[in-house]
């Protein structure tokens, strides 16, 4: 065993930079790129849901009140978009377009259907 000042001594040694070069992308694939790449527009163009769900506006009141209206459903792909108000939902699957003032999506494992229009977390 040697001692954490000797270890790093040896890294800083034998630690050497490594450069960059320009490939083509299809030369890319298991390569690491040398600088952060930033996309010029969001893809998608909206808030998206990456699970199947609920859509909530998430509140304090949560904790007080945990029945919520279903207000509408949102599939993957729809162009549709609707606004919640505080205690409402909408049923929302993988790839949905997120409801204007909701923040939160509540997973569906997480979902009490309590019956046709109203669920609870």
């Amino acid at each position: 065993m040697i001692k954490v000042k000797e270890a790093l001594n040896i890294i800083n040694k034998t630690v050497t930079e490594i450069g960059s070069e320009k490939i083509s992308i299809k030369s890319s694939i298991g390569r690491v790129t040398a600088e952060n790449i930033i996309a010029k527009i969001d893809n998608p163009p909206f808030d998206m849901s990456s699970m199947d769900g609920y859509a909530i506006k998430y509140s304090k009141l949560l904790d007080k009140k945990t029945k919520f209206l279903i207000k509408d459903e949102i599939f993957a792909g729809e162009k549709k978009t609707i606004s919640l108000k505080k205690f409402e939902t909408a049923r929302i699957f993988t790839g949905g377009r997120i409801p204007k003032n909701s923040d939160t999506v509540v997973i569906q494992e997480n979902s009490n259907f309590l019956d046709k229009n109203h669920v609870s977390f």
